[in-house]
C-alpha cells in the first residue's frame, strides 16, 4: 500500500480501537477469528493484494485530495471530534486539520511543512506564544517554518504521499495497535460489489468483543474503485454497558484529481519554530528566577533598614549570598540564570535611585 493509503485506513481503524480499550477480550457473537486467523483468511489478503495495486496507481498520479471525518456519539448527543482535509501533489501539499473548532493548516513543502501564524497559534504553539511573538518584531504575520509536522500529520509529505510501499496494512496496525488487535475477534472479510457503483468493491468486516457487562463492534467497510484505489471508507465502533453507550464514526475519502493545484502562501518572510522553541524556552527559564528575585529584594530591603542605608548593588549581593542563591555580580546588583531545554534564561536585580528593580537581561 501507499503511505496515503496506509494513513488512511491507519487514522480510521485507530479511532475506532482507541474507543474500545478493554482488556482479556472475549469473542462477540457474530465474529469467531483471531486476529491472526484473519489475516490470513482469503478476503483480507484480497483486500491487501488490491490495495498493493491501488498504491502502484497513485504513484503514478500527481494530484490527490482527501478528507477524514471523526464523530463521537454519547447520551445520544454526536460531537464532532476532528476533521482532517488533504489536497496533495508531487511536490506540495496542504492539510487542514480542525479540533474543537479550531483549524491548523500545514503545507509541506520542498521536505519542510509551513503553517499560518494565526492556526499555529491555536494548535501547535507553546503555551507562552504570546510573550514570545512579542520578542521577534513583526512575527505575528509571518509565515511559521516547523521543525516538525504536527502530531498525527507526519506522513501527509509529498515524497511519503505518492511512494509505492510492500509494508501492509496489517504490518503498520501491528506497530501501533497490536495489543488492542490481539484482544479481538473477527468476521470473515466481506467482498461484494458496490449497490450504487459497479464499477465499484466494498471490504466490509466486524469484529468485537464482551466481558463482563461491557461489548464492543467494529464495522469496518472499505471502497476500492477499478484502479484498485481506496475512495471511500467507513469505521464504525460502538461500546455498550448497562450504563449507556458511545460510538465513534471515523469517514475517509479519496479521490485522484491530476489537475489539482495548490496555492502556496508568500513564503519569503517567515519565522522559524526554532526561533520560537529557543525564546519560549528562555522565557520559562527567566520564571523559574522569579521567586527568588523577589526574595532578593525583600532580603536586601531588610538589610538596608537595619543598616539604615539607602538600598544598594551590595545589598542585593549581601542578600542573595545569605539566601545561598547562584548568581553572578553585575553593576548595582546580581544576575540570576535558569536553564530549560539547553537554554538559558536571565533576570537581573539591580538598584536605581535607591529602588529594586528585576528586569529580563
Amino acid at each position: 500500500m501507499s503511505k496515503y493509503t496506509k494513513t488512511l485506513l491507519a487514522i480510521a481503524t485507530g479511532m475506532a480501537l482507541l474507543g474500545s480499550s478493554i482488556s482479556a477480550a472475549t469473542a462477540a457473537p457474530t465474529t469467531n477469528l483471531t486476529y491472526a486467523q484473519f489475516l490470513e483468511t482469503a478476503g483480507y489478503k484480497d483486500f491487501v493484494a488490491k490495495s498493493a495495486l491501488g498504491a502502484e496507481y497513485l504513484a503514478n498520479q500527481s494530484g490527490v485530495v482527501m478528507t477524514v471525518d471523526m464523530t463521537m456519539t454519547a447520551d445520544s448527543t454526536t460531537s464532532p471530534l476532528a476533521n482532517i482535509s488533504v489536497s496533495a501533489t508531487k511536490t506540495k501539499s496542504k492539510t487542514d486539520m480542525t479540533v474543537e473548532g479550531k483549524t491548523l493548516t500545514v503545507y509541506f513543502i520542498e521536505g519542510h511543512a509551513y503553517s499560518t501564524m494565526n492556526s499555529y497559534k491555536d494548535l501547535a504553539a507553546p503555551d507562552n506564544i504570546s510573550k514570545v511573538l512579542a520578542r521577534i518584531p513583526g512575527s505575528s504575520s509571518k509565515m511559521v517554518k516547523m521543525v516538525k509536522m504536527p502530531e498525527g500529520l507526519q506522513t501527509f509529505d509529498p515524497a511519503d504521499l505518492f511512494s509505492s510501499s510492500s509494508e501492509t496494512y496489517d504490518t503498520l496496525l501491528n506497530s501501533n495497535f497490536k495489543d488492542l488487535l490481539t484482544m479481538f475477534q473477527y468476521s470473515d472479510v466481506t467482498v461484494s460489489a458496490n449497490p450504487s457503483n459497479e464499477t465499484l468493491t466494498d471490504y466490509a468486516w466486524d469484529m468485537g468483543f464482551s466481558m463482563l457487562g461491557i461489548s464492543s463492534s467494529v464495522h469496518s467497510k472499505y471502497t476500492l474503485d477499478a484502479n484498485s484505489l481506496v475512495v471511500s471508507g467507513s469505521v464504525n465502533s460502538t461500546m455498550s454497558s448497562a450504563s449507556g453507550s458511545m460510538t465513534t464514526a471515523t469517514t475517509i475519502t479519496m479521490n485522484v484529481n491530476n489537475e489539482l493545484v495548490i496555492d502556496i502562501p508568500d513564503l519569503t518572510d517567515i519565522v522559524d519554530e526554532a526561533q520560537i522553541n529557543r525564546v519560549s524556552h528562555q522565557i520559562t527559564a527567566e520564571g523559574k528566577s522569579t521567586a527568588k528575585a523577589n526574595a532578593i529584594v525583600k532580603r536586601a530591603k531588610e538589610l538596608a533598614k537595619k543598616a539604615r542605608a539607602a538600598l544598594s548593588g551590595k545589598h542585593l549581593r549581601d542578600a542573595a549570598k545569605a539566601l545561598k542563591y547562584t548568581f553572578t555580580n553585575i553593576s548595582n546588583g546580581v544576575r540570576l540564570t535558569a536553564t530549560v531545554s539547553k537554554v538559558k534564561g536571565s533576570l537581573c536585580v539591580v538598584v536605581g535611585g535607591g529602588k529594586a528593580t528585576i528586569k529580563t537581561c
